[in-house]
């Protein structure tokens, strides 16, 4: 995709990787929204498209032919879709997308401003808006807020992250659903931190297809977004989201998904020897990784002490000029 280069230091490249089944319509209006409304430079758009057969793949390339199409003959879900676009993807930034989106002028060059802001900011999570509040233009811009995770509706990461910290475990949250949480409670332990945006704004659009099956979507939102919780984090920070679990709660009553909200609990308890292993697994890696980073400051701190004695006493030969 190309548009106007900006003079000056050369930017560096961003992805958009879209997975797409049998969703034409929302696809290619995502797709022009990235067109119109995207003034960054130096961009791909890798779209993933699951076995349709509603003419969406002719469609794509008929219309966009700057998009790289992958052809996928089975459905192999949202987390495997997300890792082939990590390894197919050019950019040092990574934007997972859903199709039902329509971006807004800024979105993506106001990210990565952001995700350059900070080599410590892992992701960052666009600002997800409804279509009415796109029309009645009734968003307005703030300041970022750090939260523990973002949403992958829209979100960039940096992609030296990915590769540090792996990819989205497509074994424990398959199909869908927590692989963004649990990747982003891994990163934390690699000292990054996420942002949730409020000057990059993406339409989600309602898609009335989903509600044939919403109590079995919501359950699994439910039980994975709590596998994550406990996956990764410690028993402090799992009390002091207990707060917020408790509004997720009171929202479930008013949108009639309670009971999928507490089956979420009695899943994750059936599923109690996989969540001690996991964990056993993942808080082992936290100290070995704290104790590593401890060495490797200390190191540092040593070499510089050195480094200072010898400059003060002359012996440091990178000194001569």
């Amino acid at each position: 995709m190309k548009s106007k280069k900006s003079p000056g230091k050369k930017q560096e490249m961003a992805s958009i990787i879209i997975a797409s089944a049998n969703r034409k319509e929302f696809i290619l209006d995502c797709l022009k929204s990235i067109k119109e409304n995207t003034k960054y430079a130096n961009l791909e758009v890798l779209v993933f498209d699951e076995a349709s057969i509603d003419g969406s793949v002719k469609a794509i390339r008929q219309k966009f032919p700057w998009v790289k199409l992958f052809e996928n003959g089975r459905v192999i879900g949202h987390q495997n879709i997300n890792n082939l676009g990590f390894e197919k993807a050019k950019g040092n930034y990574i934007m997972l997308l859903n199709n039902d989106t329509i971006v807004v002028k800024g979105w993506l060059e106001n990210a990565v401003k952001e995700l350059q802001s900070n080599e410590k900011i892992a992701s960052v999570g666009c600002e997800l808006i409804s279509e009415g509040q796109f029309k009645n233009n009734s968003f307005v811009e703030k300041p970022a807020v750090e939260k523990m995770s973002v949403c992958s509706g829209a979100m960039l990461l940096r992609k030296s992250a990915v590769e540090k910290i792996g990819n989205w475990d497509s074994k424990n949250f398959h199909p869908i659903y927590g692989g963004e949480t649990d990747w982003c409670y891994r990163a934390r332990h690699f000292g990054y931190r996420h942002l949730q945006l409020r000057n990059s704004f993406v339409v989600h659009r309602h898609n009335p297809k989903k509600k044939k099956n919403k109590h079995e979507r919501m359950e699994l939102l439910y039980t994975h977004g709590l596998r994550a919780m406990f996956f990764n984090l410690s028993t402090t920070e799992f009390l002091k989201m207990l707060p917020g679990l408790g509004m997720v709660f009171a929202k479930s009553i008013r949108k009639g998904t309670a009971p999928d909200f507490l089956k979420c609990w009695w899943n994750n308890l059936l599923d109690v020897k996989r969540i001690l292993r996991e964990r056993k697994k993942r808080l082992a890696r936290q100290k070995i990784l704290g104790m590593d980073l401890k060495r490797i400051d200390e190191e540092l701190s040593e070499y510089k002490d050195i480094k200072a004695a010898r400059i003060r006493d002359g012996s440091d030969m990178d000194q001569i000029v």
